[in-house]
């Protein structure tokens, strides 16, 4: 139908859309705030907008946007989605792969959350 065509469209669009900082900032700092908050609900601590603590969430750098690179905005908006709305899922994978000391993606079991699920979205989408 039209309508489909439409949101494959908008789809199609977001992940090939490159991060915008003015109008994709809330949408990062909302993947801060479910990645870095504990299942408990605890508080995430304050945001950053790189450095290392956004290798617990699953990306291989300190600025996160260089690894959306694979699936634009569509890949941030799923992780986020996927973390808020699915937490008893997203988050024992989340957790489980987290680095224990420095980022090594050699280590067994190892493979960045976040990137993985950017992966998994134009995967999808192809």
């Amino acid at each position: 139908t039209t309508n489909e065509r439409a949101v494959f469209a908008a789809l199609r669009a977001d992940l090939d859309r490159a991060y915008d900082e003015a109008r994709d900032a809330p949408l990062l700092e909302r993947l801060w705030a479910v990645g870095r908050g504990d299942a408990a609900g605890a508080r995430a601590p304050p945001f950053e907008r790189s450095g290392e603590a956004w290798a617990q969430i699953g990306f291989q750098g300190e600025d996160p946007v260089t690894d959306l690179r694979g699936g634009g905005v569509l890949g941030l908006a799923m992780l986020v989605r996927f973390l808020e709305q699915s937490p008893h899922h997203a988050r024992p994978i989340m957790t489980s792969r987290q680095p224990l000391g420095a980022f090594d993606p050699m280590a067994p079991g190892f493979y960045p959350f976040a990137c993985a699920g950017i992966g998994v979205t134009r995967a999808l989408c192809e």
